[in-house]
């Protein structure tokens, strides 16, 4: 069968083929068991999907956080509770307001934000906006280290000028 026959197309079409429709010589005609089980599967799928969107995820609240250092000389980080990571963006008055570190990120955003009192010995910390993510594993050891190692390298009483030596002698304390 010709498309051509079938289908009264105007002249100035005839050479160009995209133009006419795809018709098949034998469609796959299907059985009633296929359809119900096509149908059956598609409810499956629609009940597992309202079955996820029923479940809302469980909000833990930060109330307490902590100072480690930075990377650079004497930067901080603020770690809540939770174990999420958040920089300092500005202070006014008694308060400091900090956003999340993946604010920095533009491809993973999160909208989070904290403030916290600039009183040092009041280690609250309240959300404005709450992490649309799960918090990194964060070593605490590592950032402690760094900052025992730079504050080595520029204090003058170290004798020792090679690197190597004064990261193994930080490393084994």
């Amino acid at each position: 069968m010709d498309n051509e026959e079938v289908f009264a197309l105007p002249d100035h079409l005839v050479d160009h083929d995209y133009f006419l429709p795809v018709v098949y010589e034998d469609d796959h005609i299907l059985r009633e068991e296929e359809v119900e089980e096509l149908v059956e599967e598609e409810e499956v799928e629609e009940l597992d999907e309202e079955e996820e969107e029923e479940e809302e995820p469980i909000v833990r609240v930060s109330e307490t956080y902590r100072l480690i250092p930075g990377v650079h000389n004497r930067s901080r980080i603020y770690v809540d509770n939770l174990g999420f990571k958040y920089y300092k963006r500005e202070t006014r008055g008694q308060r400091v307001y900090l956003v999340c570190e993946r604010q920095k990120q533009r491809n993973q955003y999160c909208p989070a934000t904290a403030t916290v009192s600039a009183n040092l010995n009041d280690n609250r910390i309240r959300l404005g906006y709450y992490h649309d993510h799960q918090p990194r594993v964060i070593d605490l050891n590592v950032p402690f280290l760094r900052e025992t190692i730079g504050e080595r390298e520029i204090d003058p009483a170290v004798t020792t000028s090679f690197m190597k030596t004064l990261c193994n002698n930080e490393i084994i304390k």
